[in-house]
């Protein structure tokens, strides 16, 4: 019965309004987890790819449009919508270099991120290459070790961690590269082992917010717009686990770096002493011996 007003969600002029889109993309979110199957054929994921679209062309509403895709990741089959991935890598690689900003950036390394932890290294390494070959070993380089330590919340943090794991264990362009390997550890290992403190203390420093939908919201009526959607408590956006399944980003990380160190006897040992800082060698020590591990 519900799907019947879905294609109605679509409607361009419905977007235009700003105060609609939080609560639209709430709602979509909601048939995403719902009804995948349903959502999955016909034109449906045209349509809701054509939002996303709309919305990350937005500096305002681009975190909105990745909201959508993060959905895709964890709701939908791959097999549903990888045939667009490499389109929807095209529209976020166009607005990263026309107006990049940090939120636009952080949001990305979320989405590769759990891209990778849900669908492993290569899905991510070989859409990208679609577009343009090369791009995911420039991208990971500079844009996602620089953008890893700005990253906030629990949920996120841990997908990075799991993420940064699997990209130094499993994507041989990476595991070839030692300075950029080394750079992956590094920006893993330090945002794992910032305190709360120094985190927040950041994050106001940039001038962010922990919320974007309070910070649109006051936005919109420092505009001088009418009121915007009013808040319910149970249609919050709910905070969910993407990895679940690893109890501890540290140990799993320290289990991920032994194990290829361990397929490559004396090499990562010495990148790392090389390449990581003395606080980030330390942290890792610590979470070899929690894990029972050892890097050769």
């Amino acid at each position: 019965v519900y799907l019947g007003i879905f294609p109605a969600l679509l409607a361009p002029t419905l977007w235009d309004r700003q105060a609609n889109v939080v609560p639209l993309v709430r709602l979509l979110e909601a048939f995403l987890r719902a009804a995948p199957r349903e959502i999955s054929t016909g034109t449906h994921l045209t349509g809701v790819l054509g939002v996303f679209q709309k919305l990350a062309a937005s500096r305002a509403q681009d975190h909105q449009g990745f909201f959508i895709l993060n959905a895709f990741v964890e709701c939908l089959p791959l097999e549903a919508w990888v045939d667009f991935l490499p389109s929807v890598w095209s529209v976020l690689f166009a607005r990263l270099q026309s107006s990049k900003t940090v939120k636009f950036t952080k949001c990305l390394v979320v989405f590769i991120s759990l891209l990778c932890c849900k669908h492993g290294p290569l899905t991510v390494v070989d859409s990208m290459a679609k577009v343009q070959p090369g791009i995911f070993e420039m991208l990971m380089k500079g844009v996602v070790c620089d953008a890893i330590p700005t990253v906030s919340g629990e949920s996120e943090e841990k997908v990075l961690a799991v993420a940064c794991a699997r990209f130094v264990s499993e994507a041989p362009s990476i595991v070839g590269d030692h300075q950029t390997w080394a750079k992956l550890v590094t920006a893993a290992t330090t945002t794992l082992e910032k305190s709360d403190d120094l985190k927040n203390a950041e994050a106001a420093a940039r001038g962010e917010t922990n919320d974007l939908d309070d910070a649109l919201e006051a936005a919109e009526k420092n505009a001088g717009y009418a009121a915007s959607y009013s808040k319910l408590s149970n249609a919050s956006k709910k905070v969910t686990d993407p990895c679940a399944d690893v109890a501890d980003a540290k140990i799993h990380l320290a289990i991920a770096i032994s194990k290829i160190a361990q397929a490559q006897p004396g090499v990562f040992g010495n990148v790392i002493a090389q390449n990581c800082p003395p606080e980030v060698q330390h942290a890792l020590q610590q979470y070899c011996a929690a894990a029972g591990v050892g890097i050769v």
